[in-house]
């Protein structure tokens, strides 16, 4: 090997694809099973109940844009839904062993443990539950950052954003804002395991993938995205490549700045206001022609008012800062980051 490559070689390291935080010894069944690692997929157990539901949503949705003459229905439509909500695609059985089956099982019945993703890697980490719902609490226990609420808003913010949405489309000559229809819940929060920081703090993650603001919030990104300050920021890593050919002689300072949680610690009120800015006051690129105040409301109705669910099952909202796991996350933190650095 080493005469075809004219140099040495090296072997793959034997990879560990989990950690185990907690007090629970794993069984060899299940350490085997978690070396799999996150290439290895169990499916859950086909609900024909949601394939239905999840049908009869997308047909009401494809009548609302038919009342507006985007598509056109085909009379047999309804019909083919009909037959294809009793069908059962996708039928694959299992080519895990059955002890691997069975040790997936033994992990995720065990009321003592829960199985979380690293925040840097592909490893699973075994936690103990007191001690992940405990981090949790710590984040949340922040009260200029969070606040628990009794009562789930999810309905009355489904209607102000279809109120927005018809504001908004008043405005718009094309590109309408699809108006959001079917049943919705709130955002669930969960951790990610820090394992390369002392006492493997928690990034927290509040996926809104079920509320009903989630896709709003992906067509307001696009829209707002053009207008992002630039001036001090790359692309890709061949800009960056690019400006360090221009340094001659070794001359200047390279440095590495981190913001310490900084979604979390985007002031996400004073960011509107630099978003509406930039949008409305750009110098170079026509502002959208949706109102101002329709576009600050939309924005506010995206971040600051949409609950989430604790794992325990208690709800709260977060009254500053941006959640990962919303489309306007990764933006309002550039927004604000480069307001910073313009300034």
């Amino acid at each position: 090997m080493s005469r075809l490559y004219g140099d040495h070689y090296l072997l793959k390291n034997n990879v560990l694809h989990y950690v185990n935080l907690s007090y629970y010894s794993l069984k060899k069944d299940e350490t085997d099973f978690l070396q799999l690692g996150f290439n290895c997929h169990i499916g859950g157990r086909y609900n024909p109940l949601i394939k239905q539901t999840e049908l009869e949503i997308v047909y009401e949705q494809i009548l609302h844009l038919a009342v507006s003459r985007r598509v056109i229905v085909n009379p047999g439509f309804e019909a083919f839904l009909r037959a294809e909500s009793h069908l059962h695609r996708n039928r694959k059985l299992s080519t895990l062993p059955k002890r691997f089956i069975e040790a997936h099982k033994s992990i995720k019945s065990n009321p003592d443990i829960v199985l979380r993703k690293s925040d840097k890697s592909s490893t699973y980490v075994v936690l103990n539950k007191v001690d992940y719902f405990n981090k949790l609490n710590s984040i949340l226990s922040d009260d200029t950052k969070f606040r628990k609420i009794k009562h789930d808003p999810t309905s009355l913010i489904k209607k102000e954003a279809n109120r927005l949405i018809g504001l908004a489309n008043s405005d718009l000559q094309d590109k309408k804002i699809s108006q959001i229809i079917g049943n919705y819940s709130p955002a669930y929060l969960y951790g990610n395991v820090k394992l390369h920081k002392p006492d493997h703090p928690l990034r927290p993650i509040i996926s809104q993938c079920p509320t009903p603001t989630y896709q709003l919030a992906k067509t307001i990104n696009k829209i707002i995205t053009p207008y992002l300050p630039s001036r001090y920021s790359l692309k890709s890593t061949n800009d960056f490549i690019g400006l360090l050919r221009t340094v001659k002689n070794g001359d200047g300072l390279l440095a590495s700045l981190d913001v310490e949680s900084l979604f979390t610690n985007v002031p996400v009120r004073k960011t509107i206001d630099i978003i509406i800015d930039c949008v409305y006051e750009n110098p170079s690129l026509k502002a959208p022609s949706i109102n101002k105040q329709t576009l600050k409301k939309i924005l506010s109705l995206c971040t600051l008012d949409t609950p989430f669910r604790h794992p325990n099952g208690e709800l709260y909202v977060q009254l500053d800062g941006v959640a990962m796991g919303s489309p306007l996350g990764p933006t309002f933190a550039e927004f604000y980051m480069s307001h910073l650095e313009n300034k």
